[in-house]
């Protein structure tokens, strides 16, 4: 994997991109606080209604013959809604989602001077269901979802 993206912002950019309706999500840095932005590692206050990609601990998966060990890296999709009837549609959208992502390349854009990366992305796996979240300190009492996963992820050559 090459060290320049993280599997999370690949995948939001991914999910950005992603020709279903409605959409998944949008960028926050190309138009702020639309409905749902998909952020990375970032879960700022305002818009109520979000989801943030974030890279957690992978999972090993054994050692080939040769002695390198195989490592699919983690991810968690934590998606935020003003209430419960908001969010919940959202978050089911993004898990059948998940389900059918196979064999999609992402071209990732680096600022200028830099060249673009393109990562194949076999699968992503989810290893939970959806999950309700309890989050004591929001004050304005909006329900998230979790949704965790591992994905093969390399880049394109």
């Amino acid at each position: 994997m090459d060290p320049k993206h993280s599997p999370a912002h690949v995948v939001a950019v991914l999910m950005r991109a992603a020709p279903v309706t409605p959409v998944l999500g949008t960028d926050p840095e190309v138009v702020p606080l639309q409905d749902w932005p998909i952020y990375v590692d970032d879960l700022p206050d305002e818009p109520d209604n979000l989801v943030r990609v974030h890279d957690t601990e992978g999972r090993v998966w054994g050692r080939v013959h040769h002695g390198q060990t195989i490592t699919y890296p983690g991810l968690q999709f934590w998606i935020r809604g003003v209430d419960h009837t908001t969010g919940y549609p959202k978050a089911a959208q993004i898990e059948a989602w998940l389900d059918k992502v196979s064999r999609q390349e992402v071209t990732v854009v680096h600022p200028v001077g830099t060249d673009p990366v393109t990562y194949l992305i076999q699968a992503i796996h989810r290893t939970t269901g959806l999950g309700p979240v309890q989050t004591p300190n929001d004050e304005k009492d909006r329900s998230s979802f979790v949704i965790n996963a591992i994905i093969k992820i390399s880049v394109k050559e």
